[in-house]
């Protein structure tokens, strides 16, 4: 019984016999290289990085320490910057970024067609790329055939990412200030109340002392009666008024003073969570990788390629005949 045996020097010698054509190949295919490297337009790579910064040293209880100071650390932790990578990932700041770098007039596309909009949404995804370093930063780049606009938009994403992640934190704290600012004007309207109140009673009773009983300066013995008989009523009632009018003014005090300390970084340029420490630069390099590579890259592949298709039809010749 015959058995076939396909070795090494076998391949050879087919490879060998079949070079011409395996040349050809590989040399039509260097050729394709370089006329596709000439007529396609060069890509550009523009880089920026930045350190996200702790957002606590924006909190009001760092911000107004007074009897409690302790050393904090200005660096972000791990969970913060994952809040910075799911905004720069997120479709809010390719949306952002869209009407900031008037992307769908740079792309000619429209962003009254859903296909178009989707479109610009995936350029940004396929040209965009965010990624950590060694060093805790964050490095960012923007790929495109206009270096200048490559750059442009690089740092224009990074100012997004910045303004996103601070406008999280300063419109919490605007939401407080709201509230504390409704809280101090409904303060403001029951001490009127308190006030009103007292008038009246003073002028029926003709008492003007402070006897409001938390009140250390009230002289005992002075007061009056006016004779009225409902003067002991009225001056129960005046004691309580002026009672819950201090506690009133006390806390319409603690609320005003949370209110100006909640206006504290209420602004986009108010402590800065981001720093940029590396802006990106016109590129006066494309990322491609020139003539001599891509040739001899599309010239070493179809060598390959070509001389495995001869071995495999030699082979499939060689099935047929047995």
């Amino acid at each position: 019984m015959e058995t076939n045996n396909f070795d090494m020097l076998s391949i050879f010698k087919v490879i060998l016999n079949k070079r011409k054509f395996i040349a050809s190949v590989a040399l039509l295919a260097a050729g394709v290289a370089i006329l596709f490297t000439a007529v396609k337009k060069p890509i550009y790579k523009a880089e920026t990085a930045f350190f996200v910064a702790n957002p606590l040293v924006a909190d009001r209880a760092n911000v107004y320490q007074f009897n409690n100071a302790f050393i904090l650390d200005h660096f972000a932790e791990e969970k913060d910057v994952d809040k910075v990578m799911a905004i720069a990932n997120g479709a809010i700041m390719r949306d952002t970024l869209i009407a900031r770098m008037q992307l769908d007039a740079h792309y000619n596309l429209s962003l009254q067609d859903p296909k178009s909009f989707n479109e610009i949404h995936d350029k940004i995804q396929s040209n965009f790329n965010i990624k950590r370093t060694e060093n805790t930063n964050l490095e960012l780049s923007f790929k495109d055939h206009d270096p200048q606009f490559a750059a442009t938009c690089a740092n224009a994403i990074a100012q997004t990412i910045a303004d996103l992640y601070q406008a999280h934190y300063n419109q919490t704290r605007l939401s407080i200030h709201k509230t504390l600012s409704e809280k101090v004007l409904a303060l403001d309207q029951e001490i009127k109340t308190m006030s009103d109140s007292l008038a009246v009673l003073r002028t029926r009773t003709g008492v003007y002392d402070l006897i409001a009983p938390n009140r250390k300066n009230t002289v005992q013995g002075t007061i009056r009666s006016n004779g009225s008989a409902s003067f002991a009523n009225d001056l129960e009632a005046l004691q309580n008024i002026e009672a819950i009018k201090d506690q009133l003014v006390i806390d319409r005090a603690n609320t005003a003073t949370l209110l100006n300390q909640f206006a504290t970084a209420t602004t986009l340029k108010e402590i800065p969570l981001i720093k940029i420490i590396s802006k990106a630069y016109t590129p006066t390099k494309s990322t491609d990788l020139g003539f001599v590579v891509n040739a001899l890259v599309a010239f070493l592949l179809a060598l390959f390629f070509s001389a495995v298709l001869v071995v495999l039809q030699h082979s499939l010749k060689h099935v047929l005949k047995a």
